[in-house]
């Protein structure tokens, strides 16, 4: 039986605090996109595993299924908040 470990799992949540220059701990395997103060669309800049940063606007509660090695400040819309799934 495999053990695995508690980031492992993407039942793991964690609210990421964005930076232009810190990569994430450790990849998120997929993020959740909200916007707690509008309920509106947000517009992200995140890293993928392989590439460099890319802008996405997605609607408010919003899954970006993709691997996630950075979440920038940069250009983040308004009230947005980012979880992260290990």
């Amino acid at each position: 039986m495999t053990t695995m470990s508690a980031y492992a799992d993407p039942g793991n949540p964690y609210i990421v605090t964005p930076s232009d220059t810190a990569d994430l701990p450790i990849p998120a395997k997929f993020i959740l996109v909200a916007n707690t103060t509008t309920g509106t669309a947000c517009t992200f800049k995140v890293n993928t595993p392989g590439g460099a940063g890319q802008t996405f606007t997605l609607p408010a509660g919003q899954y970006f299924w993709a691997p996630v090695t950075r979440v920038w400040s940069t250009g983040l819309t308004a009230g947005t908040t980012i979880t992260a799934f290990y």
